[in-house]
Order: structure tokens, then sequence, then C-alpha cells
């Protein structure tokens, strides 16, 4: 009996694991169809200190659906990157890298959430531990955006 116990929680195990991984890959396709598409910043706090909204509105991301994104400043790609997420933590994660562009190479370790039509991201400064909350206060080395979706053309 004690043998069958054993087995059944070792069967368990070995199948479980997989089941898990395919419910996470789930959640990341769910979480970058979602993101994907174009994202006007609507508010912007850097270091504790707030871009007037005349300057954030300026900035529009655009989002692909396997993590491809680029910053439009004025409709001028001002950067290109991409991007990792992991939706089955709390708070959401997210790792970004400069590809192309100014600061090549940078990678930005962030929290995020989403839902249709806004967006919130919160990047820690170079060679910082990822936020644990959306705050960017003065001395933090964070950036908090604040996005809402464009229509789609």
């Amino acid at each position: 009996m004690q043998r069958r116990a054993w087995l059944a929680t070792v069967m368990f195990t070995l199948t479980a694991v997989p089941a898990r991984a395919a419910d996470k890959d789930e959640a990341i396709a769910r979480d970058h169809a979602l993101i994907a598409g174009r994202w006007r910043v609507v508010s912007l706090v850097v270091n504790g200190n707030a871009v007037a909204d005349e300057d954030a509105r300026r900035i529009v991301v655009v989002n692909g659906r396997q993590g491809e994104w680029e910053v439009l400043v004025d409709g001028t790609r001002a950067i290109r990157g991409t991007s990792t997420i992991d939706p089955t933590t709390t708070p959401r994660e997210i790792d970004a890298e400069v590809t192309e562009g100014d600061g090549v190479g940078r990678k930005m370790l962030g929290i995020y959430e989403t839902a249709e039509k806004t967006r919130r991201v919160c990047y820690a400064g170079a060679d910082r531990s990822r936020p644990g909350e959306f705050t960017a206060e003065p001395g933090s080395e964070r950036t908090l955006v604040v996005f809402e979706r464009l229509p789609e053309d």
C-alpha cells in the first residue's frame, strides 16, 4: 500500500510540472496579446520627478505579440527592444532590454499590470533590484509609467 501511495505521488509530481509550465506559457501568451498594440504615455514619473503631461503624451510605445517594442517620440522611433514577462508572479514581472537606439544593451527589471485600455509599468534603475510596488519616489531610481491604449488605425 505504501508503494502505491509513493508511486501516485511521483506520478502526480511528474505530470503536474508540465501542466504548470503549459499554464505559464498560456498566461504569457494571453498577456502578450493583451499588451500588443499602441499605447500613449499619460503619466510618467522618473525618480520622484513627474514629467509634464504634454511632454509625456508625446511618447507612444508600440508592443508586438512576442515581446518586441519600440518607443516613438512625436512619431519618430527613439529606441527599440524586447521584453519577457511573467504574469504568474505577484506583482507581474517584466524584464526589458534596449536593442536599438540610445542605451543599447541596457536591461531594466520591472513590474506591470495591464487591462484592456490601461497599463502601468514600474522599472528599477540600473543595477537596482526589481520594484515590489508601483512607486517612483525621489531617490528610488525608479520609473513609473501609466499608458492608455490608442485605437487601431
